[in-house]
């Protein structure tokens, strides 16, 4: 399968929106101002204890926050749906018509939207898991934690990129070397260039 630019575009972002929201999951509900304050920290973000960050965190306004991020997920969603498989387009829409209910679990649906997605093949595959290894690394080093497992993914995703994205591979390669916000957002920015203007 080819897919255009814009497709993979979309794939990569979905995959990066999955995370975020995934990291959401995992740290939510903050049990103590000291976590939420070093949460809030980490990404930017205006809370000073846990009432300040829950209340950004599920404030659809908020750029940042649960809904918004649901949003992104949904609209890019729909922008790959005739590449993806209809079963993880209605796993990715049950996500988005399902979260305001709160007899359903978020984290639950989007523990299937991954599981649907994992049975996607190719290039499909391919961009959406270099999204999600991009945004798990770049969590990793905003809260401190170890990159090791998101690496892993990064270098397993990096031989199946298309043979014209060299230079994402080589700023792939630096990042598994020498791995520091430095040679990540060089990666990122790389990445951004190679969306916006093409191999």
């Amino acid at each position: 399968m080819i897919l255009s630019l814009s497709t993979a575009t979309h794939l990569y972002w979905l995959g990066r929106y999955m995370v975020r929201v995934e990291g959401i999951c995992q740290l939510a509900p903050f049990q103590n101002d000291q976590a939420a304050v070093r949460f809030a920290h980490a990404f930017c973000l205006p809370a000073w204890n846990v009432a300040s960050l829950e209340r950004l965190l599920h404030d659809p306004a908020q750029p940042s926050s649960l809904p918004s991020h649901l949003a992104v997920i949904q609209e890019n969603a729909q922008s790959v749906r005739g590449v993806i498989s209809q079963a993880t387009f209605e796993a990715l829409h049950t996500l988005w018509r399902m979260r305001d209910d709160p007899l359903v679990s978020t984290c639950q649906l989007l523990a299937e939207a991954k599981a649907a997605f994992a049975q996607e093949q190719g290039l499909v595959q391919t961009f959406w898991s270099l999204g999600q290894a991009i945004e798990a690394v770049d969590m990793s080093l905003r809260l401190e934690d170890s990159p090791q497992p998101a690496l892993a993914i990064l270098k397993t995703v990096q031989p199946c990129l298309p043979e014209t994205w060299q230079r994402p591979k080589r700023l792939i390669d630096s990042v598994l070397s020498y791995p520091s916000a430095t040679s990540f957002y060089s990666l990122t920015d790389g990445l951004s260039e190679m969306f916006a203007e093409g191999p």
